[in-house]
């Protein structure tokens, strides 16, 4: 991954949501360089009753590249001169350095390609996250896509068949007719995707997700977060953690949430398994052209 030069600038950013309590939280995320985008999204925990709050998921990202909260307002030092900009929507937030291009739907052949095929998906609502291009991994032939998961043992809660759980999420998707194949590795240095646990959240939240695209919307890395517990304490059983894993898997895969419950794209994951509408946006996702949005 390329590295920012050493010229720093600075920008400062507000974000002011109504209702929203600013807790300090860093997560660890790679290092962006001018020209890759950091994604951030949340999955709410399994029928949690409260969302968590945008204002903290637009901090943690910015903290995760770089930034230092001050009051409402963020700083930004990086290497530039890049154009800096925030985009929110539901509990996901991008954070875009560099200019993204932004590729219209007026294309005719993927025009008609949503049109023959959006049926049965949740592709518009994707395409409606105000300044979120669609993003995807490049389609790699033989090639997989690594994960590596980190080891649990000794972790509060943490039973050896967790790592059994996440193993699945991934062999779903896999199953859907994406042009991806996973595989698991010991080397975390060399892993696409890396899985890590929490005991807990202190957010309604169960999973957290954060993915890294470059400019032309091609997918780089993530980094997925499951909890062991949900945020009021209570273990998480094994079909939870399992429900869990397969929406944050979705996330690191380039896809958003969707406002019916009936998927495990959802933002309160409440199945236990991908939905016909989940695999078939999966396919039509990794048909159209990253970068895509209305």
């Amino acid at each position: 991954m390329r590295r920012p030069s050493s010229t720093n600038f600075a920008l400062c950013v507000i974000a002011l949501v109504a209702g929203a309590t600013v807790l300090p939280t860093v997560l660890h995320a790679p290092a962006v360089s001018r020209d890759e985008t950091l994604r951030a999204s949340s999955a709410a925990a399994t029928m949690a009753d409260d969302p968590p709050t945008m204002m903290r998921t637009v901090l943690d990202g910015l903290r995760a590249i770089g930034a230092t909260a001050i009051g409402t307002g963020v700083a930004v030092s990086r290497g530039g001169p890049p154009t800096v900009s925030v985009s929110m929507a539901s509990d996901s937030a991008a954070i875009a350095i560099g200019t993204t291009p932004a590729f219209a739907v007026g294309d005719a052949a993927t025009a008609r390609l949503l049109e023959e095929e959006g049926p049965g998906t949740y592709i518009d609502e994707l395409l409606r996250v105000d300044g979120a291009p669609l993003t995807r991994w490049p389609a790699r032939g033989d090639v997989p896509v690594t994960y590596w998961i980190q080891p649990g043992a000794g972790l509060e809660g943490y039973v050896p068949d967790n790592r059994r759980r996440v193993d699945e999420a991934f062999a779903a998707w896999g199953r859907t007719g994406i042009p991806l194949h996973f595989s698991a590795i010991a080397d975390s240095a060399r892993a696409d995707i890396h899985v890590v646990w929490t005991p807990r959240f202190s957010e309604p939240i169960s999973g957290k997700t954060r993915w890294i695209h470059d400019r032309r919307g091609w997918i780089r890395g993530a980094r997925v977060t499951i909890a062991l517990h949900r945020y009021t304490g209570e273990p998480l059983s094994g079909e939870a953690l399992h429900a869990i894993a397969l929406h944050e898997v979705g996330h690191s895969l380039g896809l958003d949430h969707t406002s019916d419950a009936a998927n495990v794209m959802a933002p309160r994951v409440r199945v236990r398994d991908l939905s016909d509408a989940d695999r078939a946006t999966a396919r039509l996702l990794y048909r159209l052209p990253p970068g895509l949005r209305r």
